[in-house]
């Protein structure tokens, strides 16, 4: 991103085209060979002077588009954005976990996690409410079974 860089430090872009740009190049698939990569970069750091941040999101689309027409991701790729990430703690000693995960690796809900989202259901309280809700949980619209319930 050395035109992006150098644009940053004319002070012809701001911190907020930096993190479009980057955002940008975070999605771009490992294949796109470093020429076209450059030629993005010099692209998108020219509009950046010209356009608002939520403007250079917009006109990045087409060319994430072009560049990754079926938006699909390779099994590389998905290893590459597969990760979690722990903020710092906040006053109350607490971290904000975000991340993403692929599907064959997703923990299936435990009981527990069950048993917690009935009880602050408030139209849950019937016993034959809650077990037909957990039932539906537990197979999901497919009416396979998802994971073991009690």
């Amino acid at each position: 991103m050395t035109a992006t860089a150098a644009a940053q430090r004319q002070g012809l872009i701001g911190d907020e085209h930096v993190r479009v740009i980057r955002s940008f190049f975070a999605h771009l698939p490992a294949e796109v060979d470093p020429c076209t990569r450059d030629a993005a970069d010099a692209d998108l750091a020219g509009k950046a002077s010209q356009y608002r941040p939520d403007e250079l999101a917009k006109y990045a689309e087409p060319i994430m588009d072009w560049l990754n027409p079926d938006a699909e991701l390779s099994d590389q790729e998905r290893a590459r954005k597969r990760g979690i990430t722990t903020g710092t703690p906040e006053y109350d000693r607490m971290s904000r976990i975000s991340g993403y995960l692929t599907r064959k690796r997703a923990p299936p809900p435990t009981q527990h996690h069950l048993s917690s989202l009935r009880s602050r259901h408030t139209g849950l309280k019937h016993p034959a409410m809650a077990q037909g809700w957990a039932r539906a949980l537990v197979r999901g619209s497919t009416g396979h079974q998802t994971c073991r319930g009690s």
